[in-house]
């Protein structure tokens, strides 16, 4: 799994356990749903940083919350982003 996938599937994740539709997060984190839909099923190039931390404010999480979950810590314990280039 890549590091953007390992994103995707967190943004998803937390909008089930939210239970938010993926307009409702476009709204709470002001990015137009046009594109979040369009980042979300990987038909824009990746994410920006600023766009992450839009996503994370929306949840009230923090950024490194974000990525404290197990399937970002195997990844970047097992380099396999980067072992992929």
């Amino acid at each position: 799994m890549t590091l953007q996938e390992c994103v995707i599937q967190r943004i998803f994740g937390m909008c089930i356990q939210a239970d938010w539709t993926i307009k409702q997060l476009a709204e709470k984190s002001s990015i137009s749903p046009m594109l979040l839909e369009s980042l979300l099923h990987q038909e824009r190039a990746e994410m920006t940083l600023e766009q992450l931390c839009a996503i994370c404010r929306a949840f009230s999480i923090s950024l490194p919350e974000f990525f404290d979950t197990a399937s970002f810590r195997r990844l970047f314990l097992s380099g396999a982003e980067y072992a992929k280039k």
